[in-house]
C-alpha cells in the first residue's frame, strides 16, 4: 500500500437530520473509506530514522512546549485574555511551513490567515475599547 493509496473511496452521502417535530432536513456528507491496519502496518515497516525523530519531536517536544506555554500564561492572565490568542497557531504553522519546508502560500492561504488575524485583532481590541470609561 503506497502512500498514495491510504484513502481508497471518497464519496458523497446524505443523511436525515430531524430539526423540529415534523421537520426533516437532508444534508451531504463527505465520507472517506480508510484502510486502517494495512495503512498503518506499512508505515511502521518503512518508517525511517528521520521520521521517528520528526514524530518523536511532534510528540513530546512540541507538545511539553506548548503545555508548559499555556499554563504559564495561565497562571499570569486570565482565560479570557489568554484564549483568542489560540487562533494564531495555524497561521504560526502555516508561515513555519512557508519559511522552512518552500510550501506554497496561495492567495486563499493569505486571505484566510487576513481574516484569523482581522478577527483576532476585532476581538482583541474592541474588548479594550469596550472596557475603558
Amino acid at each position: 500500500v503506497g502512500s498514495h493509496e491510504i484513502i481508497t473511496e471518497l464519496k458523497l452521502i446524505q443523511i436525515d437530520l430531524p430539526l423540529g417535530i415534523a421537520q426533516i432536513q437532508r444534508i451531504p456528507i463527505l465520507v472517506a473509506r480508510i484502510p486502517t491496519l494495512p495503512a498503518i502496518a506499512h508505515g511502521l515497516a518503512n518508517a525511517t530514522p528521520t521520521v521517528w525523530l520528526a514524530v518523536l519531536w511532534q510528540s513530546v517536544g512540541n507538545t511539553l512546549f506548548g503545555y508548559a506555554a499555556w499554563a504559564w500564561l495561565l497562571s499570569r492572565y486570565s482565560a479570557s485574555a489568554v484564549s483568542p490568542w489560540a487562533l494564531l497557531v495555524p497561521v504560526f504553522g502555516m508561515s513555519a511551513s512557508a519559511l522552512w519546508l518552500a510550501e506554497s502560500l496561495p492567495t486563499w492561504k493569505l486571505l484566510a490567515a487576513a481574516c484569523v488575524l482581522s478577527g483576532l485583532a476585532l476581538n482583541v481590541y474592541a474588548g479594550q475599547a469596550a472596557q475603558k470609561p
